[in-house]
């Protein structure tokens, strides 16, 4: 169980960190519209990135419950 725990850790640290840094670059490089553009849906999508990762951790919680029940009825 500590390797998924390590692994979910892993993935919902590093993905915002990752997001900051690309924003934190798209702030300072605004050039041409294409940055422009990429630099207003960059919020949007932070929006539904917290909110899709609020929902895959309550099933992760759900699907390692589970696990632990199975385990523990053997």
């Amino acid at each position: 169980m500590n390797l998924t725990k390590s692994i979910f850790i892993l993935v919902y640290l590093i993905s915002p960190i990752s997001y900051l840094i690309i924003y934190s670059i798209f702030t300072l490089i605004r050039k041409n519209d294409i940055l422009i553009s990429i630099y207003q849906i960059l919020p949007m999508l932070a929006i539904y990135y917290l909110v899709a990762s609020v929902i895959a951790s309550i099933f992760f919680e759900k699907i390692i419950k589970k696990i632990q029940d199975v385990n523990e009825k053997e």
